[in-house]
């Protein structure tokens, strides 16, 4: 088919530069003050700019955790601005986002985890009995878990799991330091017990 024009700069220009990012970061630039985000649940209204703010600490945390191109980043959350920006922060850096139903089973969450090998995996605690079967059975372990919890309940978390908002506020070294002393302090209770236990097994032989 011959053009009456040369298309080489259109098509040039879709096939590299007409994504969703490009796309929604224009929005920011030409609509900053505008709304972008009503979430009545939460009380939270963003506007473009505030929604890229959001963004850019997600994609930061992530970037300084070693999150790079090529990456991985699944997610299993309701709707909610952590959703959005689950979506939105892992393009800023060349990662994959990996949306999942969030009614899956154990079993299939654990496939999906197996398969795909993400580096962070973000869910919601509502969800939660879920996640630790799946990641007990599946045969690949994301570096970086991160819990979001909007329910407003109290919710303790796995050792290796860490939640939505101290993620993006602390430094990458200090949430592994966090971390690794849940894991201590988890082993040394453990310890104890056992020690307790073994002396009462002993107390008792002798009587």
């Amino acid at each position: 088919m011959q053009f009456t024009y040369d298309t080489d700069m259109f098509v040039k220009t879709f096939e590299s530069e007409f994504t969703w990012l490009n796309g929604f970061m224009r929005n920011v630039r030409r609509f900053g003050n505008r709304t972008a985000v009503i979430d009545p649940a939460r009380n939270i209204k963003w506007t473009y700019t505030e929604l890229n703010t959001a963004a850019n600490k997600f994609a930061n945390a992530m970037k300084a955790d070693g999150v790079k191109k090529g990456d991985v980043v699944f997610m299993q959350l309701f709707n909610s601005t952590q959703f959005l920006l689950g979506y939105i922060a892992p393009q800023k850096l060349g990662a994959i986002g990996n949306p999942a139903n969030f009614n899956l089973s154990p079993g299939e969450t654990a496939e999906i985890i197996g398969h795909n090998k993400p580096t962070v995996y973000v869910y919601d605690t509502e969800i939660l009995d879920t996640v630790v079967k799946a990641l007990e059975i599946t045969s690949h372990t994301p570096k970086v878990i991160i819990a979001v919890n909007n329910s407003g309940k109290e919710i303790e978390l796995p050792q290796e799991h860490i939640l939505f908002e101290d993620y993006i506020k602390m430094p990458p070294k200090k949430i592994r330091l966090l971390i690794l002393n849940r894991i201590f302090m988890t082993k040394l209770f453990v310890c104890r017990l056992q020690a307790q236990q073994a002396h009462q097994r002993v107390f008792r032989s002798t009587m």
